[in-house]
């Protein structure tokens, strides 16, 4: 993480993102009307046309620890990936992700009055990371204090991303009841982060190959164990992830 840090003073659009997200989640904070008006909720937008929401509302978050973990993360990730991939190319990445997050909550819940809405830049920040992993697939991964434990308890960046892709999507067919976080933002935002950057840096190809391979296994390993229709249920999806 401390080579991440590094390259934080040449990453403009990082800094914008930080101040951004701060300001108006803070202004969220103390006054509750304003983030509704920003936050997407798919019934409403339907009905009023309110598709600015798609944007809007990765720029607020719910709570300060919901803003917290969002930043840090864009801290720690989204310099590497600025510096690898350029400012405008980086900013492309982080706006694709967030639309496509609030597309994939959008389709899902379009037709759902009850649904509350969702904010928060989880579709951009799983973008950014997925993103910086693709660029750089032997980043090492761990949590904090794991490798104080054993310094081989770090995962190669490749298999850390396709456990996130995995995860993501998994929890994002658990019925919606269950469901506390947008995994719908997280899978797609991912997804496209992962895709723009492959394309832009193709020497990570390989590795998300295997990657996305194994991740292909453990879905129809789960689907059969769950006994869940595969075809129905996980086959377009799964087709996604390798394409």
């Amino acid at each position: 993480m401390d080579v991440m840090v590094n390259y934080f003073p040449s990453a403009p659009v990082v800094v914008a993102l930080l101040i951004a997200n701060s300001l108006l989640s803070f202004w969220g904070f103390r006054d509750e009307a304003f983030r509704e008006k920003l936050l997407l909720n798919p019934y409403d937008v339907r009905i009023d046309r309110r598709y600015f929401t798609w944007l809007t509302c990765g720029f607020v978050h719910a709570n300060p620890f919901h803003l917290f973990a969002n930043m840090l993360t864009l801290f720690f990730f989204g310099p590497m990936l600025e510096f690898h991939l350029g400012s405008l190319l980086f900013a492309l990445v982080y706006l694709a992700g967030l639309l496509a997050g609030s597309a994939g909550t959008h389709l899902r819940y379009l037709r759902n009055s009850s649904y509350p809405g969702t904010l928060g830049a989880s579709g951009a920040i799983s973008a950014v990371v997925l993103g910086a992993i693709a660029v750089e697939p032997s980043l090492g991964l761990s949590l904090p204090g794991l490798t104080l434990l054993h310094p081989a308890l770090v995962l190669p960046g490749w298999i850390a991303g396709a456990l996130l892709l995995a995860l993501s999507l998994l929890f994002m067919l658990l019925p919606k009841e269950e469901k506390v976080m947008n995994h719908d933002a997280h899978f797609w935002g991912a997804i496209v982060g992962l895709v723009i950057c492959l394309i832009a840096q193709p020497e990570g190809f390989q590795a998300w190959s295997q990657a996305l391979t194994i991740k292909a296994f453990l879905l129809c390993f789960w689907a059969n164990y769950s006994g869940e229709n595969l075809e129905a249920n996980f086959f377009p999806l799964v087709l996604v992830g390798n394409g």
